[in-house]
């Protein structure tokens, strides 16, 4: 994605969890990381300045139609976004493509921030224009007899050749050679 002009991006998304002993409510923040031609910036898309974060269940987020915060203070000419730190003023996509219309990213990511020590929280899910990024894990056996009959087949963490790969991979522990 990186190099990727800010006006082609259409889809940005992903999912967070929030479980339910953490405090206070909040969600995994998704991080677009910008050029605008003049400087770089990270925008920041924070769940809980678009809607409620619930606790207990997982959220789909559209993040191409919420609300960023800029992590610098960038100006270009008479154009000029503000640092957020954490919070407003916040701005569309549209908005800074509109400031900034040279603006390319160079990255995305999630992350929960510094100060928030006491989050449980996961993401999955996280989507770029045409590519989802799934952080699911894969499926590995636990037995010798999960290899027989086919079943090495359907393993994909690792993935094996044959029969002997996977009963091999079980009895060493689940290491690979």
């Amino acid at each position: 994605m990186a190099g990727t002009p800010l006006t082609d991006v259409d889809t940005l998304g992903y999912w967070t969890y929030q479980h339910q002993a953490s405090s206070p409510v909040g969600a995994a923040s998704f991080q677009l990381q910008v050029e605008t031609g003049c400087g770089f910036t990270t925008l920041v898309y924070e769940p809980y300045w678009n809607e409620a974060v619930l606790n207990g269940e997982w959220q789909q987020w559209d993040v191409d139609e919420g609300l960023f915060w800029s992590s610098r203070t960038v100006t270009c000419g008479t154009s000029t976004i503000v640092a957020g730190a954490g919070g407003p003023p916040l701005y569309t996509l549209d908005t800074v493509v509109a400031l900034f219309p040279n603006a390319t990213v160079q990255g995305i990511g999630v992350n929960v921030g510094t100060f928030n020590p006491e989050y449980v929280v996961a993401t999955d899910g996280v989507e770029f224009n045409d590519t989802i990024y799934d952080f699911e894990t894969g499926t590995r056996p636990s037995s010798k007899d999960e290899c027989k009959n086919g079943g090495w087949q359907t393993f994909d963490d690792p993935a094996f050749k044959n029969q002997g790969e996977c009963v091999s991979f079980v009895a060493a522990g689940g290491a690979t050679a």
